[in-house]
């Protein structure tokens, strides 16, 4: 019983001094020695400094100013790129199309020493910012509208076409759009922008928490003015899946 009780201190030990190795905090490099979220719990934050990896799980609709980090850096260090211009972690990786071109699915946090406050010329540290959303397909969020704005193409010869606003919960996992649908709630016709060649059309924005955007060709699919149903095809578990918006959107000529 004493060598069983023995070897499970050992064990505990091993693993305590295992855990305190891997987050070692080096201050005379540029490090980020803890990092919150406002809005998240800090139980749903972790960071391993072995591994510069950065993983925030995240609820199905996220704070409406976004993902704005609490930082503890090491002496005369700062963030050089990873942020938008006012201080909030840049989402757009986790629901544009950057995946469709091999790029990973993360944003990047990157650390380097202040070049006004000192001279240290040590290395950047690069730390890989993964979200962790709750399981199940994207869905619509019903408690705010669907809203469009409308474009004409820099090309003179280029499309008119529109661009839908849609609030989603449970977006920030890579969501893949590659159809749009349009029924007149009047007539009960349904008008497609389906994208067979682009595996992915949706872009976000920073300044647009929770929503997705999508484009509609209005020149090669000519919209009679109405009130419209709205709907995308989306990737879900690798299966298509059609997300319906509750509420409509009116177009007028």
């Amino acid at each position: 019983m004493k060598t069983l009780a023995s070897g499970t201190f050992f064990l505990l030990l091993g693993l305590v001094l295992s855990a305190c190795e891997r987050n070692e905090i080096d201050e005379s490099k540029p490090l980020i020695k803890s990092i919150s979220f406002t809005g998240i719990p800090a139980s749903d934050v972790t960071i391993d400094q072995r591994l510069h990896q950065i993983t925030v799980r995240v609820p199905a609709l996220l704070p409406s100013e976004g993902l704005i980090p609490l930082l503890d850096l090491t002496h005369n260090s700062i963030v050089s790129e990873g942020l938008t211009p006012d201080g909030k972690l840049d989402l757009t990786r986790f629901c544009e199309c950057g995946h469709a071109a091999g790029l990973d699915e993360e944003s990047q946090l990157v650390i380097t020493h202040d070049p006004v406050t000192t001279n240290n010329s040590s290395p950047a540290t690069i730390y890989n910012v993964a979200l962790a959303p709750p399981p199940g397909c994207p869905e619509p969020n019903g408690e705010l509208p669907v809203t469009f704005t409308r474009h004409k193409s820099s090309d003179v010869n280029g499309p008119d076409f529109i661009q839908i606003h849609l609030p989603i919960r449970n977006l920030y996992q890579s969501t893949h759009v590659d159809g749009v649908f349009l029924k007149n709630v009047a007539t009960g016709q349904t008008y497609t922008n389906l994208f067979y060649e682009t595996p992915c059309i949706n872009i976000c924005s920073n300044d647009s928490i929770n929503r997705l955007t999508v484009p509609f060709d209005t020149k090669l699919v000519q919209l009679p003015t109405g009130v419209y149903e709205v709907s995308v095809r989306a990737s879900c578990e690798k299966e298509k899946v059609p997300i319906v918006f509750p509420t409509r959107i009116t177009f007028t000529k």
